[in-house]
């Protein structure tokens, strides 16, 4: 066989294996990834006696196995401006509800919900269910970590030594504790590794306790074991890590 045949034919396989390498339809792969995610929740419980809607944002290292189970560790940031604040600053109030400066000037005082959270994951995929290839389908998840929510109050251009420093805890409801989570979505891997996402509904328990000596607008501490509940729809998007292919070929 003449040698320019003989390097047709070998380039030809060598691009047959390529493809093959690349064909994500036919095989569940190892697979690291991180993912940014971004979620929108309802609280509800004990939880709603200090907020309302309120969204998450946060990153996620996973490792999915060839067996479709995947574990991760994420970390959320939780912010809002649904604060109940109603009674917060009764001691600083005038009798026209009103909080005066340091001056004798009228004060805008903001509220806003803060928090984070840190939890271990573990679930698995069934590409059988919804699944595009053996990499995507239904994806159910459950979690363990820790969380924390307080309110961060603000004064804008005004000096009001009651909400400085060590004092502005008295105000901030701080509370946290453990924390479980349960998930249910979608898995999405596209076949050529460019477009992978995940979206679906997520419940929180949390199971917090106020962790401040003295609450001013309960005029003494806060006790009780709270129950702080939320449910919510969360996106991510997914970078995944290669780091080997599969050692296996498929062509088509």
């Amino acid at each position: 066989m003449p040698l320019k045949n003989l390097i047709v034919l070998a380039l030809s396989f060598c691009s047959l294996t390529l493809v093959a390498q690349k064909n994500f339809k036919s095989v569940s792969e190892n697979l690291s990834s991180i993912s940014v995610q971004f979620g929108n929740y309802t609280p509800f419980g004990d939880y709603d006696e200090y907020f309302g809607n309120h969204f998450q944002i946060g990153g996620k290292y996973s490792y999915k196995t060839q067996s479709n189970y995947i574990f991760g560790i994420e970390g959320n940031f939780i912010f809002g401006n649904n604060v109940n604040s109603e009674g917060m600053l009764k001691h600083l109030r005038t009798e026209n509800n009103e909080v005066l400066d340091e001056d004798g000037q009228l004060s805008t005082i903001l509220f806003f919900q803060r928090g984070y959270s840190f939890l271990a994951t573990a679930g698995k995929v069934f590409p059988k269910i919804l699944g595009k290839n053996p990499n995507s389908g239904l994806q159910v998840e459950l979690g363990l970590g820790f969380l924390t929510h307080k309110v961060r109050v603000e004064h804008q251009n005004n000096r009001i030594y009651a909400l400085d420093n060590d004092y502005e805890k008295g105000y901030d409801r701080k509370s946290n504790g453990l924390v479980l989570k349960q998930y249910i979505g979608y898995l999405h891997h596209s076949d050529n590794k460019l477009a992978n996402f995940s979206v679906g509904f997520e419940f929180f328990q949390g199971f917090t306790k106020n962790r401040r000596d003295y609450n001013f607008d309960l005029d003494g501490p806060d006790k009780r074991a709270r129950l702080d509940l939320s449910f919510g729809i969360k996106a991510a998007w997914i970078i995944p890590l290669y780091t080997r292919m599969s050692s296996e070929y498929y062509i088509n």
